[in-house]
């Protein structure tokens, strides 16, 4: 019997706690393995580790104290189980140290399941499950649908005859598994029904940020994480039937649905609501513009702008006057600005563009020329070796700047696009351009030009194996440049 009872022993880590006020604490005693397990209420078990004559009591789950020993050394002990102890993890009680088992201790006992009472036919969250049948003591674990568990210690109540379990947040509707933790298992023929949350109705359809705003619903108690478009997650609180949800417009906001994401890691949404957006009906000036002089731009609700992109890259997060009515903005334009649209930012979700602007040329025009870029079919190169087109380039641009691609379109098409590129590889784009469509840039119907910012590196290319501009149903008639 001893040597079964050794090939029996359950080879444990161990996880130490004190109540020690010291960062740090010398453990007088250890647990390494202790067993048979499954062991046998009135019978002994072996608890081997070291320096174990130390320990004052072993505590049986749960709180089933036991002081007296058969045999005590410092390398073993031999404790009685007794006939109150459940299945879960034994703790060992050295001075002020407690030393417990990772592992639980389970029991050899034929354990049967003979039936479950429910409260409700669908049950919801934190209900009381009543459990009927023989050496329920010996259950460790209780799992629900979705793969729910519950553990032992966590029971409401277990007894032989008797066990009640609460059914848990991440529960969803499915069969029920009972299980001892080593070889039994039970699962009920019955699936039993779990209600999920719902959201029916919001406070308000219309939400600015910064607002409160309830949903109103079931089940509620159920949401572990509240988003709103853009997955911008809110904090939130729920109130005590589970009915209503209370959270608040996050920044950055736009309009759609608040997704509840509930324990189960199932999601549900709320009815649609609006957030007030900016609106853009015109520019003006749109052609002709003078850098540093003021545009006006008309809409609606432009009140809400935080903040201004201009093409070229610079933008503004003040500086610019709005109409009492929100209709008109009136900002000045920044010096960098080029041929394009103007930003109006509400938000990281919500922008408007206007319609494309020009801007006034300063007339530098240093190259002039007669290029069809056909349909993707020719290229304007800009190289060392084209020394009919590159002398010009290399002596107008200085340093950064601007630089114009005066243009023809053929009227006889619908679309019009330039690529700038370097020859290196002829895949990668100009700085300015490359969040732009990768690159490739449309024009508007009757547009005769495009500026684009020229950085260092822009031109340290032009200087090594030189640029290429593609494109498709453009003639480029000159370039011009504006040192910075």
């Amino acid at each position: 019997m001893a040597s079964a009872s050794l090939l029996a022993m359950l080879a444990l880590g161990t996880t130490l706690t004190s109540c020690s006020d010291e960062s740090t604490y010398v453990f007088d005693s250890d647990l390494h393995s202790f067993g048979p397990s499954p062991a046998t209420r009135g019978e002994t078990i072996r608890i081997i580790g070291t320096n174990l004559s130390k320990v004052s009591a072993v505590v049986f789950p749960t709180d089933v104290t036991v002081s007296d020993f058969v045999s005590r050394t410092d390398g073993e002990l031999v404790v009685t189980v007794p006939q109150e102890a459940v299945p879960g993890k034994i703790i060992l009680i050295s001075g002020g140290t407690q030393i417990i088992s990772k592992s639980p201790i389970t029991f050899s006992e034929p354990i049967s399941v003979e039936g479950i009472s429910v409260p409700r036919p669908v049950l919801v969250a934190g209900d009381v499950l009543t459990v009927s049948g023989e050496y329920l003591y010996n259950v460790a674990s209780v799992t629900f649908g979705n793969n729910a568990v519950v553990e032992a210690e966590n029971f409401d109540a277990q007894s032989r005859h008797e066990l009640k379990v609460r059914v848990p947040a991440e529960a969803k509707s499915g069969k029920i598994t009972f299980s001892d933790g080593a070889d039994w298992s039970y699962t009920s023929e019955l699936e039993y029904q779990i209600a999920s949350a719902e959201a029916t109705s919001l406070s308000s359809a219309s939400l600015e940020e910064g607002q409160a705003v309830s949903v109103a619903g079931a089940n509620l108690q159920l949401v572990s994480a509240v988003y709103f478009p853009s997955d911008i997650q809110a904090e939130f609180t729920v109130n005590a039937d589970g009915t209503r949800l209370d959270t608040r417009v996050p920044q950055g906001t736009c309009s759609g649905v608040i997704t509840l994401e509930l324990f189960s890691l199932d999601r549900i949404e709320t009815p649609a609501f609006t957030v007030p957006e900016i609106g853009y009906s015109s520019v003006s000036p749109d052609t002709d513009v003078v850098p540093g002089a003021p545009v006006t731009i008309s809409g609606s609700r432009l009140n809400l702008v935080s903040r201004i992109e201009f093409p070229g890259g610079d933008s503004m997060e003040s500086g610019w006057e709005v109409s009492a009515d929100g209709s008109a903005l009136t900002v000045n334009t920044p010096l960098s600005i080029v041929d394009g649209r103007i930003t109006l930012v509400q938000n990281d979700n919500i922008s408007v563009e206007t319609d494309a602007v020009t801007v006034r040329k300063a007339g530098n025009i240093f190259w002039t020329g007669n290029v069809d870029l056909g349909n993707w079919a020719q290229n304007l190169e800009v190289s060392k070796d084209h020394a009919d087109i590159y002398p010009a380039f290399d002596s107008a641009i200085t340093g950064p700047g601007k630089l114009t691609i005066n243009f023809e379109e053929d009227s006889s098409q619908g679309w019009w696009q330039i690529q700038p590129r370097y020859r290196k590889d002829w895949s990668t784009c100009f700085v300015n351009v490359r969040d732009d469509n990768g690159g490739i840039h449309n024009m508007e119907p009757g547009q005769t030009s495009w500026t684009i910012v020229l950085t260092q590196e822009d031109i340290d290319e032009m200087r090594g194996d030189g640029w290429a501009f593609s494109g498709c149903n453009l003639t480029i008639k000159s370039m011009e440049f504006e040192a910075n």
